[in-house]
């Protein structure tokens, strides 16, 4: 293994934050930036679904300067609010009044819920990795018996927050969000003080579409491994027994009636 205390230079790293770089050269002669910022992930959607570009550029966390990435900095916009009165006044009468308001944060927040055999179907066909020689069925068993205490503590916690603070707090079910989903969106939307107009919440519902998100690939065909699998409620009946969908409302059960599941 190459000493890599060695393979590291001094005259490697550059002084300003923003070219920041670990260039280590190993005896196989690895490239440089082993530990610098990456490239952008590439978009998942497709190109005709608009959305929300990056929010950061590169090496974001590396720039120490503020805004060093601008046009246009603080001086600059610090100096034209010193040389033109007007700006100045306009900027101090709104602190002024802000300062002058009696308000405070309402935090509100929103839960998805959904049947926990689905739950743990994907999950099982997105973290299991066969071994050679290994009994799936007991593999299946240990994987639910290890998810169950996190599942139900899950659920109790979205319950009691929605119980104590019922104005500030939104379950929605996942299986609701199949079957209406315009009607869930708008409902969403409303709770959180947005525009929930037609067009909106159409828009929204588009874009946010298993087949939009998957690049074509329509709800129903499953890939065992992508992040979105399936994109349809009851699927775990393709993957669990019986006797596990036993086990899983033995512990769960209690909670169906709340979400308007079935057992």
């Amino acid at each position: 293994m190459p000493d890599l205390a060695a393979a590291v230079r001094v005259s490697d790293f550059a002084l300003e934050p923003y070219r920041m770089v670990t260039a280590a050269r190993s005896a196989a002669g690895a490239g440089a930036d082993w530990f610098g910022p990456l490239a952008p992930m590439a978009p998942l959607a497709p190109p005709a679904v608009a959305g929300r570009q990056f929010d950061y550029p590169p090496g974001y966390n590396l720039i120490a300067r503020p805004r060093a990435y601008e046009p246009i900095g603080f001086p600059e916009l610090r100096a034209l609010a010193d040389a033109y009165d007007l700006v100045r006044v306009i900027i101090e009468t709104r602190k002024d009044q802000l300062a002058r308001l009696d308000w405070a944060v309402r935090p509100r927040t929103g839960a998805v819920a959904r049947d926990p055999r689905d739950v743990l179907t994907s999950a099982w066909h997105f973290f299991h990795k066969p071994a050679a020689g290994e009994d799936e069925t007991a593999a299946k068993f240990a994987f639910i018996r290890q998810a169950l205490l996190s599942l139900d503590q899950g659920a109790r916690v979205i319950i009691h927050l929605a119980a104590r603070y019922p104005a500030d707090v939104m379950t929605i079910t996942y299986e609701k969000l199949r079957r209406t989903p315009e009607l869930q969106v708008s409902n969403m939307f409303r709770f959180l003080s947005v525009s929930d107009a037609s067009a909106v919440v159409a828009d929204c519902v588009a874009s946010t579409a298993f087949v939009a998100q998957t690049a074509g690939r329509p709800a129903g065909v499953a890939q065992d491994g992508a992040f979105l699998r399936n994109g349809i409620a009851g699927d775990w009946r393709s993957t669990l027994t019986p006797a596990m969908n036993e086990l899983i409302l033995s512990v769960l059960g209690w909670m169906f009636p709340h979400f308007d599941w079935q057992p």
